[in-house]
């Protein structure tokens, strides 16, 4: 009876030594286990939450759907397998790293990125948030310790467009030279102008420079919004436009810039047609062009402009706007006389005017005095004996405001 109460207490003894050496290997392979669900559902976690953001999902949908992809599958996988504990055990540790490897199957190349930017995303509430290049190279590396499928190639990465560089200028520039960008092709090109409004206030636009418009032309809308008006006895013209010809009212400008040059009177055509709803006023026509020696340079996009020296007539900008007649007289000894007229039909006195008297095999210049606004003025002169005048043509050759 004593052998057997002691053979008991001796197993008894033994078994809970054994039960000592066990206790603390179990909870190292519980704390393994722990650590490694955790370190598979928070790696996957992460790269759930940087894919999502890539595609600019809400950070508050990003969280729940990462949520669901993780906890839902691991929990019905650990139903499946049977048994709670070692089923939830496989599932939270197995589901993660199932997700991870088959991820290149579904975003060829974008795991390490996703890591990436997940990692920096879930340290931004720290007070020392992961740097971006701190956390493509943990990426990186982490994304080398995961399977990949050996099918899928990741996608070539798009290399950004360089900087376009400019060409160097092929037109030397000089200190009264200026260069405007422009943009359009062809003999449309659109060009920024500043107009100075009837009360003195300036107005920036884009016009159009168009080669085969004579003179500058603006819509009604920006003519109001300027402060002008137009005369009941303004001229007519005839304007000519690369969209066609059209007899239309004009009006003197004060003043515009150009690339920052100050051009005075300008004759402005209302043509509603030659502004678009691209935000064009209007055309630029060679009545302010033909004041600039103009310098096209295709490849920097570029007009350089270059005034003409001071004094140069402006006469296209006159010619509506003076009215020439004239009388001839021939005496019996053979001289011919000229009476020339000159009218100023618009508000800006006109200087400098000269007047062709085309002759039929000659031809003369006749000067009038200043025409001050709304007068007339007369000049008289002879032309020689021989000059054969039966057929005479009278037309403006030059003036200046």
């Amino acid at each position: 009876m004593d052998q057997a109460l002691e053979s008991a207490l001796v197993g008894e003894h033994e078994r809970e030594t054994k039960n000592q050496h066990a206790n603390p290997m179990k909870y190292l392979l519980a704390l393994i286990a722990a650590v490694a669900i955790i370190a598979s559902m928070g790696l996957c976690a992460v790269t759930l939450v940087g894919l999502l953001a890539t595609r600019h999902t809400d950070p508050g949908t990003s969280a729940v759907a990462t949520a669901i992809l993780l906890l839902l599958p691991s929990l019905g996988l650990a139903g499946l397998l049977g048994s709670h504990r070692a089923g939830l055990l496989l599932a939270s540790l197995g589901w993660p790293l199932l997700v991870l490897s088959g991820l290149p199957l579904f975003f060829p190349g974008e795991r390490a990125e996703a890591m990436a930017s997940g990692l920096v995303i879930l340290s931004l509430p720290f007070h020392e948030p992961i740097s971006p290049a701190k956390s493509e190279e943990l990426a990186l590396w982490l994304d080398g310790l995961l399977p990949s499928p050996s099918s899928t190639q990741p996608l070539p990465r798009a290399e950004p467009l360089p900087e376009k560089l400019l060409p160097p200028s092929t037109i030397p520039m000089a200190e009264d030279q200026v260069a405007l960008p422009y943009e359009g092709q062809g003999n449309s090109l659109s060009i920024p102008v500043s107009l100075q409004g009837a009360t003195g206030d300036d107005m920036d636009v884009f016009m159009l420079l168009d080669t085969g418009s004579t003179f500058t032309t603006l819509d009604r809308s920006t003519i109001q919004a300027l402060g002008y008006r137009l005369a009941p006895d303004a001229p007519i013209i005839t304007t000519s436009t690369a969209k066609g010809d059209s007899d239309t009212s004009i009006l003197i400008l004060d003043r515009l810039w150009l690339g920052g040059f100050q051009v005075d009177g300008v004759t402005v055509a209302v043509c509603d047609p030659c502004a678009d709803d691209d935000g064009q006023a209007g055309l630029l026509g060679l009545n302010v062009t033909g004041r600039f020696m103009l310098h096209l340079d295709t490849a920097r996009r570029e007009l350089v402009l270059e005034p003409r020296p001071p004094g140069t007539p402006t006469t296209l900008d006159i010619k509506p706007w003076i009215e020439i007649s004239g009388r001839s007289t021939h005496w019996p000894d053979g001289r011919t006389e000229f009476l020339i007229h000159g009218e100023n039909l618009g508000d800006r006195q006109i200087t400098n005017a000269r007047v062709a008297i085309r002759c039929s095999s000659r031809t003369f210049i006749a000067e009038l005095p200043p025409i001050p606004p709304r007068e007339l003025v007369s000049t008289s002169l002879s032309v020689p004996r021989t000059a054969s005048c039966e057929s005479v043509e009278l037309a403006l050759e030059q003036a200046s405001w």
